[in-house]
């Protein structure tokens, strides 16, 4: 749809004149609706006179009862009523000839075959679940496995019924929650004042970067909401939902305090419900506010648990609380700065902070329970979640910085297509997995350190990789899969720290990221590994005939376009598929700077848009109209399209 720029200027007007001024005609009639009737007479007479001048040749009348337009109009001649006129018999379609091979009917449907493979499918499951309960090495395992399948059940079933227009808000504020990963730092911090040591450093910058994401998403998501807000909406009162959270904080404090112990896991439950809340909240607008509550609440009280569950000192707590507020203070400062089209490109930049986190915090707790890693029965399981949350969150980093340079213009959005990519990826996915089963037989700790050292490093550069193959225009496809890739990698820290919170927030991430990835796909009519592969199967990497160009392209210069805008009487700009950048593009003529941005790459554009449009005119001495006019304008609109057209209104100074 249009977007429509007019700018009203304050003139006086002669009522009743017409006149011109500086080659503009100013009209100044008064009595313009009783001129009306008689110009729809005169435009309804003109359509009948050229109708009757129509039924004839070389100013000859003739009625040609073959011309379907003149039989159509006649309804009597010579005494023959000829209304109602015959149907009109539609031209003959010649069939397109079938060239080259035979069209391919479709397989018949065979319920055998896709019963077995439904049959086969729960048999794998089911085998699956059996094998780990018949090798689990003590119950708290196959107690986290089944909090994982449940809690992946809940987020599958989450997301299938949200809407399209909160796909945005909905990967933000799964990115917010995903912060939980707060609580594995958390989970390892010691010390004092300051850390002691290099583990709880990293345990410390791990939690650091965690609070970045929790504040920056939620106010991320607030400020998408609010795109969605309009002056006829009734006033809002969000800030009741203080009261349920002081009463649930309130309530677990007093718990705590008086050492009732089965308090700390049910405050875990407690938030991992508000924020199972928090996604089902944003499948709809009516709710989408309190889903975004909602998570703060979750995240705030598993924060709350955790410090509750560990009863640190006084010293240890105030490192806590300095991490938790300068974190959050960076995130929310930086969530707040950034103009309101550049919010999609910053989620991308917030994934990345889950990745170093969750990379942080498997190394951390490798080093921290190294000594006594051999004594454990959980050894295993428990290095198992090291290798993948390692390697999951190196993945993530990378990856989501790709998306925020593609996105944010940084980096060419065209995709790198390298030669041989996919061999490349295979190549380091042999040597994560190398680099795995040297960790897992690793005798020293120095051996360890530098195997999850190698997997970060090998895991980063397949994120790079991967993502850099997939074009800009995929990218909100790519942050929904990174987002699911943060899911996961939360499940392994909830294994690895046997902390039920952290694994029903991960799955419940995790699979909600993956439906949504997959309904993303399926409205481009695209497959998720298409997407993923970088372009796989097309004419890049293909050996098919490109598609041919067709039609003719009219070329335009500079100066033409600026000469055509000069002359126009109404400038009409419509937004495409990618940005409207043309900063100087006028700067000779009218000096005239105009730029139109918006998130397109998260927001459809047969839905919402938010634009952000800035117009500068300054006196232009050869066009008479602009040589008074010196006014500048910034303004953001919050529109939705089914408002169209919009406009902007400047008043002349």
């Amino acid at each position: 749809s249009p977007l429509y720029l007019s700018f009203s200027l304050s003139l006086s007007l002669s009522p009743g004149e017409i006149y011109k001024y500086h080659d503009v005609t100013h009209i100044g009639l008064t009595d313009l609706p009783s001129r009306l009737p008689t110009q729809s007479s005169t435009l309804y007479a003109n359509n009948l006179s050229k109708l009757f001048l129509s039924m004839g040749k070389d100013n000859v009348h003739q009625v040609d009862l073959e011309d379907e337009v003149v039989r159509g109009s006649i309804i009597t001649k010579e005494g023959s009523l000829l209304w109602p006129p015959p149907p009109v018999e539609p031209s003959p379609v010649a069939p397109k000839p079938v060239t080259g091979s035979a069209v391919v009917k479709p397989p018949e449907p065979s319920p055998f075959k896709d019963t077995l493979v439904s049959s086969l499918g729960y048999t794998t499951g089911l085998s699956t679940l059996v094998g780990l309960g018949a090798t689990a090495p003590n119950p708290a395992f196959t107690t986290m496995c089944t909090t994982f399948g449940l809690a992946g059940i809940c987020g599958y079933h989450t997301v299938w019924g949200v809407t399209p227009a909160l796909h945005s808000p909905l990967m933000s504020v799964t990115n917010a929650i995903s912060g939980i990963t707060a609580v594995g730092g958390l989970l390892v911090m010691g010390g004092s004042y300051f850390p002691s040591n290099s583990v709880e450093v990293l345990a410390g910058l791990a939690a650091l970067v965690s609070f970045i994401n929790v504040f920056g998403g939620f106010v991320i998501t607030q400020r998408m909401l609010d795109m969605f807000k309009r002056p006829t909406d009734p006033p809002e009162y969000n800030l009741l939902y203080g009261i349920p959270a002081l009463a649930f904080l309130g309530g677990y404090a007093y718990a705590a305090a008086h050492n009732m112990a089965d308090i700390h896991q049910m405050a875990y439950f407690a938030s991992s419900l508000c924020c199972l809340g928090a996604l089902g909240g944003l499948s709809s607008q009516s709710t989408a506010r309190v889903g975004n509550a909602l998570g703060m609440i979750g995240v705030s009280g598993g924060v709350a648990a955790t410090v509750g569950l560990l009863n640190p000192s006084t010293e240890v707590l105030t490192q806590m609380g300095a991490t938790a507020l300068i974190g959050g203070g960076i995130g929310a400062t930086i969530a707040k700065s950034v103009e309101i089209t550049s919010l999609p490109q910053l989620v991308a930049l917030f994934h990345s902070f889950v990745g170093v986190a969750a990379c942080l915090t498997c190394i951390a707790t490798y080093m921290h329970d190294f000594p006594h890693l051999a004594e454990l029965s959980n050894a295993a399981v428990l290095k198992t979640a090291i290798m993948l949350g390692t390697y999951i969150g190196g993945v993530t980093v990378t990856g989501s910085l790709v998306a925020y340079g593609k996105l944010d213009g940084k980096l060419d959005s065209a995709p790198l297509l390298l030669p041989g990519r996919h061999a490349l990826n295979l190549g380091l996915l042999l040597a994560n997995m190398g680099a795995m089963g040297y960790f897992y037989n690793a005798a020293s700790l120095g051996a360890g350190v530098g195997a999850l050292s190698a997997i970060t490093l090998g895991s980063g550069v397949m994120g790079y990789t991967l993502t850099a193959a997939i074009g800009g225009a995929d990218m909100p496809v790519v942050i929904t899969v990174l987002n699911s890739y943060s899911g996961w990698a939360l499940c392994a820290e909830g294994f690895m720290l046997n902390n039920s919170l952290m694994t029903i927030v991960g799955s419940l991430i995790g699979s909600s990221g993956a439906i949504l990835s997959y309904i993303m796909c399926k409205a481009m009519n695209r497959s998720l590994p298409n997407v993923i592969l970088g372009g796989f199967g097309t004419s890049s990497t293909g050996g098919g005939k490109p598609m041919a160009i067709e039609g003719t392209a009219t070329e335009i210069d500079t100066d033409g376009v600026a000469s055509a805008l000069v002359n126009a009487k109404n400038v009409i700009v419509v937004p495409g598929t990618c940005s409207i950048v043309s900063p100087s593009l006028l700067s000779r003529f009218l000096s005239l700077s105009l730029t139109l941005s918006f998130p397109l790459s998260l927001l459809p554009p047969s839905l919402s848009l938010c634009l952000q449009v800035t117009v500068c005119v300054q006196p232009v001495p050869s066009i008479p109209l602009l040589r008074s006019l010196n006014y500048s304008m910034k303004t953001v609109l919050k529109c939705d399209l089914a408002s169209t057209p919009w406009q902007v209104e400047c008043q002349a100074s």
